[in-house]
């Protein structure tokens, strides 16, 4: 009887964990190679977590997905970021960044926060930001990293 209990409780622990770090990958932008404002050479696509965006106050938190193009079975790099933005005083920062190959098979990871940046009422960011905003939950933290 204690084994089916055991048994069960892993199963579930199991199927919370996989929910717990499912994506929710919203598309909020979209960058071609000729593009003026992009610097990387490469088309991509950026997205938004719905499920990690977490809102404390003035403070957003939530995971974003820059995923280039796949033009090779080599390419189509990704990389995800935690971002953090200060409403009230329009500024931004990175707290972690995870690059991963085409394979979707990690890098690299930096933990190390960045120094806040500010950005513009109006700007391409911004628009990401309200974007966020719409699925804002409760909370101080937007989780561990989900999947690609």
């Amino acid at each position: 009887m204690n084994r089916k209990i055991v048994c069960l409780a892993l199963l579930v622990l199991l199927l919370v964990t996989n929910t717990a770090l499912a994506a929710s990958w919203t598309r909020v932008g979209r960058t071609d190679k000729d593009d003026p404002i992009n610097m990387s050479g490469a088309s991509y696509s950026e997205y938004i977590d719905k499920a990690s965006v977490r809102k404390d106050g003035d403070r957003l938190i939530y995971w974003h997905k820059l995923e280039y193009d796949k033009l090779d079975e080599d390419s189509g790099e990704a990389t995800l970021t935690k971002n953090e933005v200060l409403l009230s005083t329009l500024k931004t920062r990175t707290l972690e960044t995870i690059d991963y190959d085409g394979h979707g098979v990690e890098k690299k990871r930096y933990s190390e926060p960045t120094g806040w940046v500010p950005y513009q009422k109006g700007s391409q960011f911004e628009k990401k930001i309200q974007v966020a905003l719409k699925y804002a939950k409760d909370g101080k933290d937007a989780g561990p990293a989900p999947k690609l």
